[in-house]
């Protein structure tokens, strides 16, 4: 493993991946009233995808500084 891996990650893929193999049915595409809740729950969250992720402690300081 390397460092900064989550060893639960591999094993719940491979859950996701086992569930929908045996289940296919239960997928449901993306329609627009679903795209629609989403961004009436998240869209006002402003999210840089190309800024660095916060390690471990850095959430904390930076609400103690508020």
């Amino acid at each position: 493993m390397q460092q900064g891996e989550d060893p639960a990650l591999a094993p719940f893929l491979q859950m996701l991946d086992d569930h929908v193999s045996a289940h296919p049915e239960r997928l449901q595409p993306m329609t627009t009233d679903l795209a629609a809740h989403l961004e009436d729950l998240v869209g006002a969250v402003d999210v840089d995808l190309n800024a660095p992720l916060e390690t471990d402690g850095e959430e904390d300081e930076d609400r103690a500084s508020l």
